[in-house]
């Protein structure tokens, strides 16, 4: 018995009524379809290692590398929101504040090259608390704490997140002022909430992402940060309040929004 699978099957069959196949015959035969089937499987290797790849390409452009790893290696075992369901998340919005006067004297090429390394410094903070990409859009970032992966204590995660996320921005505005660009400042906009997470879009196109009010909520928070400023609302402050010290800003108008949101402005607590 072979260790193989099988692949298909090969039908000998003779014009000439009274031939009967000999040996040879059936040895010739057995040669071809071996030869056949290593042909086939590793075409079929080649089609799943191509697969894999992608995959994980695909996985640690949005996770931490790490995590990209383990979903590869548990092939689905390990709990993960990939169909569209209801779950608890945080959502950290970061939008840069002037980039759009600050790009004016730089070429296009010179602009994507900025917010490639943007992007890139501001990825490496967000997966060392285990955080998700979810977007770009245009200068700003859209982060998923909780899934497609558990986070404890992902509100925590959320807020220490954006503080770092706060310092090394600030590094890297002085790194660009060195070589004659302008300073460089972000808002922070964070919520937390129940929404509905998976894979959304049509079967040309799906994208992972996370829609509802709260995630409005957190990109509307975002929109009213000033520079260097990390604003939560109050579902957050609950959950961070022992850890981060939070002045409060009452109630706040957002657009989009028929009733008023309470925030509060984070600052790390005094060591």
């Amino acid at each position: 018995m072979s260790d193989f699978p099988d692949l298909g099957v090969i039908y000998l069959d003779s014009k000439k009524s009274r031939s009967k196949f000999t040996v040879e015959d059936l040895d010739l035969a057995m040669n071809l379809a071996g030869m056949a089937g290593m042909v086939v499987e590793n075409a079929e290797l080649n089609r799943r290692l191509s697969s894999e790849t992608r995959i994980r390409d695909y996985l640690r452009r949005f996770l931490p590398p790490g995590v990209a790893e383990k979903i590869i290696a548990e092939r689905g075992s390990i709990s993960l929101h990939l169909h569209p369901e209801k779950t608890r998340v945080s959502v950290l919005f970061a939008d840069i504040r002037g980039f759009t006067a600050m790009a004016e004297g730089l070429s296009p090429l010179e602009v994507s090259q900025l917010l490639n390394i943007y992007f890139s410094r501001m990825s490496e903070v967000v997966f060392r608390h285990g955080g998700t990409l979810d977007k770009f859009i245009g200068d700003s970032m859209m982060i998923l704490f909780n899934a497609p992966v558990p986070v404890p204590d992902h509100e925590l995660a959320a807020v220490s997140a954006a503080l770092e996320m706060r310092e090394e921005l600030a590094a890297l505005s002085r790194e660009w002022q060195q070589t004659g660009l302008p300073e460089i400042h972000a808002g922070f906009g964070l919520n937390s909430g129940e929404v509905v997470v998976g894979s959304l879009g049509t079967d040309a196109r799906l994208e992972y992402t996370a829609i509802g009010d709260t995630v409005n909520t957190a990109a509307r928070v975002c929109g009213i940060a000033k520079p260097d400023q990390i604003l939560i609302t109050e579902s957050l402050h609950e959950h961070t309040k022992k850890r981060f010290r939070a002045t409060p800003l009452g109630s706040t108008p957002l657009k989009g929004k028929s009733h008023e949101v309470i925030l509060y402005e984070v600052e790390p607590l005094a060591s």
